[in-house]
Protein backbone atom coordinates (compact mmCIF):
# COMPACT_ATOMS: atom_id res chain seq x y z
CA UNK A 1 0.00 0.00 0.00
CA UNK A 2 1.35 3.29 -1.13
CA UNK A 3 -0.99 5.46 1.94
CA UNK A 4 -3.28 6.85 -0.48
CA UNK A 5 -5.99 6.61 2.19
CA UNK A 6 -3.90 9.16 4.42
CA UNK A 7 -3.68 12.50 5.22
CA UNK A 8 -6.47 14.64 3.92
CA UNK A 9 -6.30 17.83 1.42
CA UNK A 10 -8.93 19.67 2.92
CA UNK A 11 -10.27 18.45 6.53
CA UNK A 12 -12.97 20.77 6.98
CA UNK A 13 -16.34 18.96 8.12
CA UNK A 14 -18.71 19.16 5.40
CA UNK A 15 -22.52 17.97 5.71
CA UNK A 16 -22.79 16.69 2.37
CA UNK A 17 -22.12 13.32 1.04
CA UNK A 18 -18.31 14.89 -0.48
CA UNK A 19 -16.03 12.05 -0.36
CA UNK A 20 -12.64 13.69 0.96
CA UNK A 21 -10.04 13.48 -1.37
CA UNK A 22 -6.71 12.37 0.01
CA UNK A 23 -3.23 13.95 -1.64
CA UNK A 24 -2.17 10.86 -2.46
CA UNK A 25 -5.40 10.33 -4.29
CA UNK A 26 -5.62 13.27 -5.84
CA UNK A 27 -1.89 13.21 -7.38
CA UNK A 28 -2.82 9.88 -8.86
CA UNK A 29 -6.06 10.85 -10.49
CA UNK A 30 -3.83 13.62 -11.97
CA UNK A 31 -1.77 10.67 -13.28
CA UNK A 32 -4.74 8.58 -14.46
CA UNK A 33 -5.67 11.79 -16.60
CA UNK A 34 -2.52 12.39 -17.91
CA UNK A 35 -1.89 8.70 -19.01
CA UNK A 36 -5.71 8.19 -20.43
CA UNK A 37 -5.10 11.97 -22.50
CA UNK A 38 -2.22 10.59 -24.11
CA UNK A 39 -3.83 7.01 -24.87
CA UNK A 40 -6.56 9.12 -26.80
CA UNK A 41 -9.48 7.94 -24.19
CA UNK A 42 -10.90 11.53 -24.62
CA UNK A 43 -14.14 11.35 -26.84
CA UNK A 44 -14.59 13.88 -29.86
CA UNK A 45 -15.39 16.49 -27.32
CA UNK A 46 -12.43 16.50 -25.50
CA UNK A 47 -14.35 15.19 -22.33
CA UNK A 48 -13.88 11.92 -20.71
CA UNK A 49 -16.49 9.54 -20.80
CA UNK A 50 -18.61 8.28 -17.85
CA UNK A 51 -17.71 4.70 -19.26
CA UNK A 52 -13.74 5.29 -19.90
CA UNK A 53 -13.89 6.62 -16.30
CA UNK A 54 -15.81 4.03 -14.62
CA UNK A 55 -14.20 1.28 -16.79
CA UNK A 56 -10.32 2.55 -16.91
CA UNK A 57 -9.79 5.55 -14.17
CA UNK A 58 -12.10 4.79 -11.10
CA UNK A 59 -10.80 0.65 -11.31
CA UNK A 60 -7.02 1.65 -11.07
CA UNK A 61 -7.35 4.51 -8.67
CA UNK A 62 -9.72 2.37 -6.11
CA UNK A 63 -7.07 -0.63 -6.58
CA UNK A 64 -3.92 2.08 -6.25
CA UNK A 65 -5.14 4.33 -3.59
CA UNK A 66 -7.33 1.17 -1.66
CA UNK A 67 -10.82 3.83 -1.90
CA UNK A 68 -13.64 3.35 -3.68
CA UNK A 69 -14.31 6.53 -5.41
CA UNK A 70 -17.73 6.62 -7.78
CA UNK A 71 -18.09 8.60 -10.57
CA UNK A 72 -19.84 11.46 -8.63
CA UNK A 73 -16.97 11.41 -6.67
CA UNK A 74 -14.87 11.84 -9.97
CA UNK A 75 -17.18 14.42 -11.58
CA UNK A 76 -16.59 16.46 -8.21
CA UNK A 77 -12.68 16.21 -8.39
CA UNK A 78 -12.46 17.02 -12.42
CA UNK A 79 -14.18 19.96 -11.77
CA UNK A 80 -11.77 20.97 -8.95
CA UNK A 81 -8.82 20.24 -11.36
CA UNK A 82 -10.67 22.50 -14.08
CA UNK A 83 -11.22 25.25 -11.83
CA UNK A 84 -7.70 25.34 -10.77
CA UNK A 85 -6.31 25.20 -14.41
CA UNK A 86 -8.63 28.29 -15.15
CA UNK A 87 -6.76 30.37 -12.03
CA UNK A 88 -3.50 29.12 -13.22
CA UNK A 89 -4.35 30.16 -17.23
CA UNK A 90 -5.87 33.27 -15.92
CA UNK A 91 -2.78 34.01 -14.07
CA UNK A 92 -0.39 33.27 -17.02
CA UNK A 93 -2.86 35.54 -19.50
CA UNK A 94 -2.68 38.38 -17.42
CA UNK A 95 0.84 38.41 -16.60
CA UNK A 96 2.80 38.10 -19.28
CA UNK A 97 5.59 37.98 -16.92
CA UNK A 98 5.11 34.63 -14.83
CA UNK A 99 6.79 31.33 -15.84
CA UNK A 100 7.10 27.71 -15.17
CA UNK A 101 10.34 26.84 -13.33
CA UNK A 102 10.88 23.03 -14.39
CA UNK A 103 13.46 22.61 -11.67
CA UNK A 104 11.05 23.84 -8.59
CA UNK A 105 8.43 23.12 -10.36
CA UNK A 106 6.44 26.27 -9.53
CA UNK A 107 5.36 28.91 -10.89
CA UNK A 108 8.21 32.02 -10.83
CA UNK A 109 7.91 35.86 -11.30
CA UNK A 110 9.76 38.55 -9.60
CA UNK A 111 8.51 40.18 -6.65
CA UNK A 112 7.00 43.14 -8.52
CA UNK A 113 5.10 41.06 -11.12
CA UNK A 114 3.42 39.00 -7.49
CA UNK A 115 2.48 42.02 -5.96
CA UNK A 116 0.80 43.34 -8.56
CA UNK A 117 -0.86 40.24 -9.37
CA UNK A 118 -2.50 40.10 -5.73
CA UNK A 119 -3.40 43.49 -5.35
Amino acid sequence: MDGCSQETENSSNKKNSYDQWTEQETDELLKLLVDATLEHRKDKSGAFSKKTVETRILPKLNRICQCNKTYENFKEKYRWFKNRLGQYQEMFKCSSGFVWNPDTKMIDGTDEMWDNYLE
